[in-house]
């Protein structure tokens, strides 16, 4: 699935912008490819964990930049996650 067909994930990119940019940061979407050839223009990577981007976890986890996923997570990675709470809308 492309991240931009994703509905919840372009709700979710824009307001991680919005909160980014409060902060200093800017937030660029790049595909894993594109990731590993711009490493050095990030200081992190968020992933949509799907079964997908999973393979790619150790190679992510070797780029010594922090890591959080997001959504579906395997805890041996060692990278950060966010966990959607579906039953209690408290936001923060």
């Amino acid at each position: 699935m492309m991240y931009f067909e994703d509905l919840y994930f372009l709700h979710f990119a824009k307001v991680l912008k919005q909160h980014l940019q409060t902060m200093g940061y800017k937030l660029i979407l790049l595909d894993l490819d594109e990731i590993f050839m711009n490493i050095q223009m990030v200081d992190g990577i968020i992933v949509k964990a799907t079964l997908e981007t999973e393979k790619f976890m150790p190679r992510l986890m070797d780029l010594n930049v922090p890591v959080i996923m997001i959504g579906r997570h395997n805890l041996s990675y060692g990278a950060h996650i966010v966990r959607m709470n579906d039953y209690s809308m408290n936001y923060k």
